[in-house]
């Protein structure tokens, strides 16, 4: 996939994960919108997990975007996930082996991921 992001552009291979650093939250949904666009364009599965606040935002700026994030979400091509306890090992403490498992799974479940 190629990548263009602040007006640098640069080539990402198949199965690679990005994580995006911020200066501000504000920079957030934005950034991260034109992120997925990219991949949900490229038919890549993509997964974003945030409070609901700011998952309602990155679905504001997708559609700002042309993409019809409900056709995402019904495909499952688009993962949004708002609930934290889906991430924590009993569903309440932080466990990065935990974490780290439920992400393996995520990839291993997509076509051509693992």
């Amino acid at each position: 996939m190629d990548l263009s992001v602040e007006g640098k552009s640069e080539r990402i291979p198949p199965g690679s994960h990005i994580c995006q650093l911020y200066r501000k939250v504000s920079e957030i949904p934005g950034v991260t919108a034109r992120l997925l666009r990219v991949g949900l364009t490229a038919s890549e599965k993509c997964l974003f997990a945030a409070a609901p606040a700011q998952v309602q935002e990155l679905r504001e700026e997708l559609a700002s975007l042309n993409i019809d994030v409900n056709a995402a979400l019904a495909s499952g091509q688009l993962v949004l996930h708002e609930e934290r306890e889906s991430f924590l090992a009993n569903g309440s403490r932080f466990d990065p082996y935990f974490l780290l498992s439920s992400h393996q799974t995520f990839i291993a479940q997509v076509p051509g991921g693992g």
